[in-house]
């Protein structure tokens, strides 16, 4: 009945959606929500989710029979027996309603974004170890986690959904947290994953440059899609060196940071010596000049390590301690991740798959590699063809051999024929069935001062090992392989 109220106890949708139009009620009074159909229980709100492969609208009739009391649509709603509340986007209203239901807690809480295509976690993780290292309570949402301060579980996503997001950052602020860090993924973003979130700051890293002027387009998109979430007051990270990321600092009202290594930057970084195990570089900002020794290697962990030091200089914290912070991240899983059994060449494992990430893993091995650059990667990698032939293309031109594993589907020797066809020179690459095979050949044909990357899996995905299918982790497979070579070498000796 017109003038109803849904529930009398919980937080007003009016007041979370004041652009709502509501239908059969004055106001609803939510105390919980839920986006999924089957499991709504009597007395929740059901917002009506549209996805890529299942509209929510269609479930509403399930979800007022298993107890629903009230509706939150984009379409139009015929004979509803509950009242319904209009939005034009209802992944936002869902996003704000679950920040709502938690208690708000970006409002008591510094809340760190991390965007970009490439560097998000590393980053993540570079300005989490700065905030601590100066006394802050950071807590962190990754891909390689989610952390509370006082529980750490794995990620499901990179960007959890708007329900677990909220659930986590009010967590946060249970475990007294000051800083929370979160990482926000492509698809995060596209579906309001963190609507309602008031962010303090935010970085972005990188958008791929003009690298692909396809991929640029899409960014552009993306990019305004993240400067909508964004307060005026939030001050924004941009990496400068990129020319997508560095339009970015022209398109936001409030407060911008920028980084770079190239272009004139507040935060700029001079690379001075480049090894297998660490680089060292001079951090430069303000009238600061400060040596950074870090392990994370490459051009590309610089800039991160640069934004990472913006955002927590943002904050007015010491620029020694940040420092110490970021030197104090020595690796992280799957990412460039070093793998040392004694050996006397470089063995590195990243689950860059596409060919952007693994040109950057490999120009950044380059750079300190005397001796030639092997790189083991897969056929397949879940890429198209025209992605396929691109990523041959760059290991071509970057490493002296290749060695790839094959593709287990039926179109395997298509793909290895335009896999052959990017390489100049048909005998720099060669394919080896086994994934396990093909790492113990890179690392048995390796000699001193040479390189191996095993690129495309990194930490534990599924995958080819042993000749059987599962559980597969690329790390595991390089230490099994070196130490069978340290042992035949004793053997032999």
């Amino acid at each position: 009945m017109e003038g109803d109220s849904l529930n009398h106890r919980g937080v007003s949708l009016r007041g979370i959606l004041p652009e709502g139009e509501i239908v059969g009620a004055h106001d609803m009074f939510v105390t919980r929500v839920s986006a999924d159909s089957r499991g709504c229980r009597t007395g929740d709100l059901y917002v009506a989710l549209v996805g890529r492969d299942a509209d929510g609208h269609r479930s509403i009739s399930e979800a007022v029979r298993l107890g629903a009391s009230g509706v939150v649509a984009s379409q139009p709603v015929s004979r509803c027996p509950v009242p319904v509340c209009y939005v034009a986007d209802t992944s936002e209203a869902y996003g704000r309603v679950c920040q709502a239901l938690a208690g708000t807690p970006s409002g008591k809480l510094k809340v760190i974004g991390v965007a970009g295509a490439f560097g998000k976690t590393t980053t993540a993780y570079l300005a989490a170890s700065s905030l601590a290292a100066c006394g802050c309570q950071p807590g962190i949402l990754s891909s390689l986690g989610y952390c509370d301060g006082a529980e750490i579980a794995d990620a499901r996503w990179t960007t959890p959904p708007a329900d677990i997001a909220a659930a986590w950052m009010a967590r946060m602020v249970e475990q007294r947290r000051t800083h929370a860090v979160v990482e926000i993924s492509g698809r995060g973003l596209l579906d309001n994953r963190l609507a309602g979130v008031a962010f303090d700051s935010l970085c972005v890293t990188n958008l791929r440059g003009d690298r692909d002027s396809c991929n640029a387009i899409g960014y552009r998109r993306w990019t305004s899609r993240l400067l909508d979430c964004l307060p005026s007051e939030c001050v924004l990270v941009v990496n400068v060196d990129d020319p997508i990321s560095r339009d970015l600092a022209d398109r936001h009202d409030g407060p911008v940071l920028t980084v770079g290594i190239d272009q004139p930057a507040e935060f700029s970084a001079t690379i001075i010596e480049r090894h297998r195990s660490e680089q060292t570089f001079l951090l430069s900002f303000g009238r600061e000049i400060v040596p950074v020794r870090t392990t994370l290697l490459g051009r590309h962990n610089v800039i991160n390590c640069l934004v990472a030091t913006a955002l927590a200089s943002s904050y007015g914290l010491d620029p020694h301690s940040i420092v110490r912070g970021i030197e104090e991240v020595h690796e992280l899983p799957g990412r460039l991740e070093r793998i040392e059994c004694g050996q006397p060449f470089g063995v590195f494992v990243d689950e860059g798959a596409s060919p952007e990430a693994v040109a950057i893993c490999l120009e950044s091995l380059r750079e300190a590699t005397s001796g030639r650059l092997t790189c083991v990667f897969n056929a397949a990698s879940g890429l198209g063809g025209v992605q396929r032939v691109r990523l041959a293309s760059a290991v071509d031109r970057l490493c002296d051999s290749a060695i790839v594993t094959q593709a287990r589907e039926t179109d395997d020797s298509g793909r290895s024929r335009e896999l052959v066809a990017a390489f100049r020179e048909a005998k720099k690459c060669s394919f080896v069935s086994s994934r396990a095979e093909a790492v113990r050949r890179a690392l048995r044909e390796a000699r001193d001062g040479d390189c191996v990357l095993i690129a495309g899996r990194g930490r534990m995905s599924y995958g080819e090992a042993g000749g059987e299918f599962g559980q597969c982790d690329d790390r595991q497979l390089a230490r099994q392989a070196l130490h069978q070579l340290q042992n035949q070498c004793a053997r032999a000796a």
